[in-house]
């Protein structure tokens, strides 16, 4: 998939979300238990959060979406999208 502006990527994440499917690989469940945060963390943040820039990293583009967990708690979630119904849940960053 070619690069897509924030606010276009903002929409699929939320369409994946939805209606497709995301994979949390060890890595990033690691992460995510490291900074506490869960499963619900993670999606709340991917459907209520702004995705502030993108990167390319191999064939993929992964996109930052920065918001707040379900405790108000600010955090980043790094995601790439592999297609227009599966993305991927690279990291999680907490405090940011």
């Amino acid at each position: 998939m070619d690069c897509l502006p924030n606010e276009e990527a903002q929409k699929l994440i939320r369409e994946i979300l939805s209606n497709g499917s995301v994979i949390f690989p060890d890595h990033a469940r690691k992460q995510m238990a490291d900074r506490n945060y869960t499963v619900p963390d993670v999606k709340y943040i991917l459907k209520t959060g702004n995705v502030t820039g993108s990167e390319k990293h191999k064939n993929t583009y992964r996109y930052n979406v920065h918001g707040e967990d379900l405790e108000g708690h600010p955090g980043i979630v790094v995601t790439a999208v592999v297609s227009k119904a599966k993305m991927v849940i690279v990291t999680v960053k907490g405090g940011v």
